[in-house]
């Protein structure tokens, strides 16, 4: 669903782990690049990363990121976690309580 005001995705939910082309495309076009901190690989070459794994964590836009595939590794990997807020903001928390944040390259709220 598309908010006819803004034209952005209101609302689009699957309960399958693979998401439709249309949250896909809308992922990518929000986030425009890999979410890692200090990362500019292009979201066309990412992974789509399931914030909060499937299937407690819902496959939808607010649930799911673009990772380029070294830095998914380094998620499953690692203590660091994401939060991804509904506006594309992802916050990464460290295991020392250090925490580094990424915009998306289209916000989706204001």
């Amino acid at each position: 669903m598309l908010e006819a005001e803004t034209g952005t995705l209101a609302s689009l939910t699957t309960g399958a782990y693979k998401p439709p082309r249309g949250i896909v495309e809308f992922v990518k076009t929000r986030d425009g690049t890999c979410r890692m901190w200090g990362c500019a690989r292009p979201a066309a070459s990412c992974d789509l990363d399931q914030v909060r794994p499937w299937p407690v964590g819902a496959t939808t836009p607010t649930g799911l990121e673009d990772l380029c595939r070294r830095h998914h590794r380094f998620k499953q990997q690692s203590r660091w976690r994401p939060h991804l807020d509904p506006d594309g903001t992802v916050t990464w928390h460290g295991p020392d309580g250090a925490t580094r944040t990424t915009e998306p390259q289209h916000r989706t709220t204001g």
